[in-house]
Order: structure tokens, then C-alpha cells, then sequence
């Protein structure tokens, strides 16, 4: 899956595994597969009162986001005009900068994912904290 022609986000089933190359829907549906079963494990995300959170929680939640990111980013970049001939280019928008945003401020999307959204922050990001945020995390 990619950003245009600037990008390749590879998919790697586990940490043993080597990256590889696969179409947008596959990553996409595997991301969505990932996020559901995260999300349906007591262990990783305990719905029980004094259930303690795994010591890896904060490492499967930054992944979850990366990979959330990067397929808005695939959006942006491949698929923007069928957004915009849909009318939809606002509530992208939306969605996309309230997810930055949150990001931003949980510390949850690794810097580095955040570079090819660079022109498209600056374009739609008119809240100066969100934009302090962005531009101080580039200085890290």
C-alpha cells in the first residue's frame, strides 16, 4: 500500500516476519482484522474494573494509530478526487485532523508518520496548539 509515489507501507504479520508489499485493501482489511481482535482481547484492552493493562499496551496502541495514519494518508493521496466528487472532503478532513490532533496530543503517532501529511497540515491545521504541536515535535 502507498502514499502516491512517495511511500511504501510494507506489512509485517509479526516481528519475526520480513516486510512485504501488499495492496491497499489487504492492508486495510488486515489492519481493521488487527485493530478488531486488540480490541476483543480482555488482556490487551480488559473491560473489568483493577484489570491492569498489559506492559506492551502503549506499543500496540502506537501501532494501532500508525497504521490507522497511514491508511488516511493512502486516502489523501490515491483516492482524494473520488472524496471530493462525493462530497466528502470536509468530513475527511474532519475526521483526519481530530485523529492528528488526538494523536498529537497522547503521543500516540510516531513523528516520523506524520512527514507526508506535512503540506496537508499545514493547509488545514488553523488551531495554532495543534500546529505548535506539529511543528515542535518535528524539532525532536
Amino acid at each position: 500500500m502507498g502514499a502516491g509515489d512517495r511511500v511504501e507501507y510494507l506489512w509485517r504479520e509479526d516481528e519475526r516476519d520480513k516486510p512485504k508489499s501488499i495492496p491497499a485493501h489487504d492492508y486495510i482489511d488486515k489492519t481493521l482484522d488487527m485493530i478488531k481482535e486488540n480490541m476483543d482481547d480482555e488482556t490487551v484492552f480488559p473491560s473489568k474494573k483493577n484489570v491492569p493493562f498489559p506492559k506492551n499496551f502503549n506499543k500496540i496502541v502506537k501501532d494501532i494509530f500508525k497504521k490507522i495514519l497511514r491508511i488516511y494518508i493512502h486516502i489523501l493521496y490515491n483516492h482524494f478526487e473520488v472524496v471530493r466528487k462525493l462530497g466528502f472532503e470536509a468530513h475527511v478532513n474532519s475526521s483526519l485532523k481530530h485523529f492528528v490532533v488526538f494523536g498529537l496530543v497522547h503521543k500516540v503517532i510516531p513523528k516520523k508518520e506524520l512527514d507526508p501529511l506535512e503540506a496537508w497540515m499545514k493547509t488545514n491545521f488553523t488551531n495554532i496548539s495543534a500546529q505548535y504541536q506539529y511543528e515542535n515535535l518535528k524539532k525532536k
